[in-house]
């Protein structure tokens, strides 16, 4: 009874073997619950941070660690409450929206990237030593980005306009 009871299962788990890798990677994706994953990682990284407040009695906002672990908690608890917004379609618009857009705006970041990268280590370069606005590699990506929204831009022009012609062109 357990031999055929084996030799069963064995047969079974092969058929879904084969029948899993017979799928494509999109059919793949839609077999996994992506909001389970999300529940779970939340509750994760809720538990790491409760155990070690409550075990250690740290100052709760003293670690990094700590503010991280919440910070992902909240963050993955806030994006669970996603999934209940699917039985409201008024609501879940933006939702859908987003599931379009991403693949084409990812594949447009993913293009522009080095384009900014360059553009940013360039000004990094030529202007590092002339504001701390190029000072290092990040606060070059905080400007560049608060440029291209608008915020800074005759503060930045007047920053770097003693570079020369150099600086005006940047």
């Amino acid at each position: 009874s357990r031999i055929i009871t084996l030799a069963t299962i064995e047969a079974d788990l092969k058929l879904l073997t084969e029948a899993f890798e017979s799928l494509t990677w999109k059919d793949r994706w839609m077999i996994f619950n992506v909001w389970f994953l999300v529940s779970t990682v939340g509750n994760l990284f809720g538990l790491m941070y409760s155990s070690r407040v409550i075990f250690y009695q740290d100052d709760v906002m003293a670690s990094a660690f700590l503010k991280a672990c919440l910070g992902v908690a909240c963050l993955m608890y806030w994006f669970a409450l996603i999934q209940y917004l699917e039985f409201f379609p008024r609501y879940y618009i933006m939702i859908s929206m987003l599931k379009l857009s991403v693949p084409r705006v990812s594949q447009f970041l993913l293009g522009v990237l080095p384009i900014f990268i360059g553009y940013a280590l360039l000004g990094m370069v030529c202007f590092g030593d002339v504001t701390d606005r190029f000072g290092d590699v990040g606060e070059t990506f905080r400007t560049l980005f608060a440029v291209v929204n608008g915020d800074i831009i005759y503060d930045t022009f007047n920053a770097i306009e003693f570079a020369g012609l150099g600086g005006q062109l940047y």
